[in-house]
């Protein structure tokens, strides 16, 4: 094949690929409204040639163009007759007037013959597709641009508005609670906490709603006269004060149904102290009313802790340290931050209390120890030799008088009656038994010492029968 008939085969296949290509790509017709469409935010406007209606033919496709807001978060809305046979689509890109580029949903979701789409400022333009004409037809159409805020909400302010008049709570018994109103055994907790929750649950949701529509404001509609505007300011501050005070009604009720369940006992009391005192340090979110009846509650609860301590410790007797968990030892921090939660100082018994067990739990876990110490005494005695060096001895009575250092103090009596528990008085003759212990080894270190350095004089000059009488007169060495 020649290049002249390369080139003309070649010329060939391209024409012929390009009219292929435009047959697939079938070109939009451009309908041109005389006025034409305004971004102004208005009413709705007709779309129309000169008052004339659009005259569409079966089986062509049509595009409307639509200029860009001058701001952003605006929608489009357009009013489409038999929007299902003519299945319009919107796009912001349509390259050569034959291929849309991506499509903008609808998010119509009533009437049906409404369109609506979002559009932004700093888009070059719009375009409204109408692919599917299925027969010829008159085009009647209205379109209108407005604030995505104020379409939002104004085919949503009823449905919020019914929803928070349906969810709104009574506030009698959260006003009357300490006056004429108090929880009772028989109060139905479960119930009223279950229908509050379901009724905070959906005045969130109309507030996150709301939220929603605040966070697309455009700054010039701020502090405005606008009626919408105006409308959505006043339902908002509704809405927050329902929620605020159905958050603070489920709190009251929450520690409430707990102090009811702790009535069974000291115990079960100490077990909710975290809670009672993370709603008891929330002295500003509640009225007078509430927190006066929280703390009368807690005060009378408080009052009975260091009695329950009292008996729970003093049927110890050993001299192991105080259980923990056996003892509800954890509990006690908490006893004093629920006193300073509901204003009032811990007393002096408790912080004895509190003195003693740690002073106890501490000086008792010595004591092993130190006996071990004594109790080796006798071999070290042991391993000295018939008649050692001077000093030998001494070292071992200093031995004994730092294990009687060792040893903690006893409990007294600036215990209190803490100084008169089992536990204390095992433990204080303990103590002084060891302290006994450690003198009398000290002692007999001593004399033996001296003994030693005697003998070892005698030795020194050989004065043997000195060396046996001075031991015939110490016998017990």
């Amino acid at each position: 094949m020649s290049l002249k008939q390369f080139l003309l085969n070649s010329r060939f296949i391209a024409v012929s690929l390009s009219i292929f290509l435009f047959a697939g790509c079938a070109v939009y017709k451009q309908l041109q409204p005389f006025p034409l469409p305004s971004s102004v935010e208005q009413g709705y406007q007709e779309l129309k040639i000169k008052e004339k209606d659009f005259e569409l033919k079966q089986g062509k496709k049509y595009f409307i163009s639509f200029p860009a807001p001058s701001e952003k978060h605006f929608y489009l809305i357009v009013e489409v007759p038999s929007v299902k046979s003519l299945r319009p689509a919107f796009t912001s890109d349509l390259v050569k007037k034959s291929k849309p580029g991506i499509l903008i949903a609808n998010e119509a979701q009533k009437p049906d013959n409404m369109c609506v789409y979002a559009v932004h400022s700093g888009t070059p333009e719009y375009f409204l597709l109408l692919d599917t004409v299925p027969a010829d037809v008159s085009l009647r159409l209205k379109y209108r641009y407005v604030p995505q805020w104020r379409f939002k909400f104004e085919n949503h302010h009823t449905a919020f508005k019914a929803a928070y008049k349906d969810n709104k709570v009574s506030r009698t018994e959260y006003q009357n609670l300490g006056y004429s109103f108090h929880f009772s055994s028989d109060y139905n907790f479960a119930k009223i906490i279950q229908a509050v929750e379901k009724s905070y649950s959906e005045i969130k949701k109309v507030h996150a709603e709301l939220l929603a529509i605040e966070s697309i404001f455009p700054k010039s509609i701020l502090n405005s006269a606008d009626p919408a505007y105006r409308d959505y300011v006043a339902l908002k501050k509704e809405v927050e004060e329902e929620k605020q005070f159905q958050a603070d009604w489920l709190e009251v009720l929450y520690f409430a149904k707990k102090e009811m369940e702790s009535r069974t006992g000291v115990s079960a009391f100490l077990s909710y102290l975290k809670d009672f005192i993370a709603f008891c340090n929330q002295k500003s979110r509640f009225p007078a009313n509430i927190t006066t009846e929280s703390r009368t509650l807690m005060n009378g609860r408080l009052n009975t802790v260091i009695p329950y301590y009292n008996d729970l410790l003093a049927t110890k007797s050993d001299i192991l340290p105080y259980d923990s968990k056996l003892c509800e030892l954890e509990a006690l921090p908490y006893v004093d931050s629920l006193n300073s939660a509901v204003g009032r100082e811990s007393s002096a018994e408790y912080h004895t209390l509190v003195q003693f067990v740690n002073d106890f739990n501490a000086r008792c876990v010595i004591i092993p120890s130190v006996l071990k110490e004594l109790s080796e005494m006798p071999a070290r005695e042991t391993a000295i030799a018939s008649l050692p060096e001077n000093g030998a001895y001494q070292t071992l009575a200093a031995a004994a008088e730092e294990i009687k250092k060792k040893l903690p103090a006893q409990i007294g009596e600036g215990y209190g009656l803490y100084g008169k528990f089992k536990s204390s008085v095992a433990y204080n003759a303990e103590v002084s038994k060891a302290a006994t212990l450690c003198e009398m080894y000290r002692g007999q270190f001593v004399d033996a010492e001296a003994l030693v350095t005697q003998l070892n004089q005698f030795k020194s000059r050989e004065g043997y029968a000195e060396m046996i009488s001075l031991l015939a007169k110490n016998r017990k060495y």
